[in-house]
């Protein structure tokens, strides 16, 4: 994926959509790759985000989630399931791994199941973390 015109053109797989760690300079270009796909694009910051409460009002904050949204792991599959085809990308993630490595493979497994059920019902949803998050984590590289 060296070309922008290519990543948008994988965006556009929806068989491939998933849970990917990417490095840094896919992350930059993710933004115009998603808008030339035609799919909404969140960047989520979670540096300094050590736990569940934080990270899920960070989710809130830049996801725009409704007022409604319960602030716990069942809320936050429920609102996901709802969001227009999209590209999410979650910088920072590394800080709740170092804190709370068991709220970290909630997180994980939660966008991952979310991307599938997606991808099965034929819509976009693409989650990228970082490539220092788990290493279980397929990659996506230049």
């Amino acid at each position: 994926m060296r070309m922008d015109s290519d990543l948008a053109a994988w965006l556009k797989t929806i068989e491939r959509c998933g849970l990917y760690r990417a490095p840094e300079q896919i992350m930059l270009r993710l933004s115009d790759a998603a808008r030339t796909a035609g799919l909404k694009y969140y960047a989520v910051e979670l540096t300094g985000c050590p736990d569940k409460r934080s990270v899920l009002a960070a989710l809130a904050r830049d996801l725009q989630l409704p007022e409604w949204f319960g602030f716990n792991w069942d809320a936050l599959e429920e609102v996901l399931a709802d969001l227009e085809p999209c590209v999410i990308v979650l910088h920072g993630l590394e800080d709740l791994g170092r804190k709370s490595p068991c709220d970290l493979a909630l997180a994980l497994d939660l966008f991952r199941s979310v991307v599938d059920e997606q991808r099965q019902s034929g819509r976009s949803m693409w989650v990228f973390v970082g490539m220092q998050a788990d290493p279980s984590i397929p990659a996506c590289s230049e």
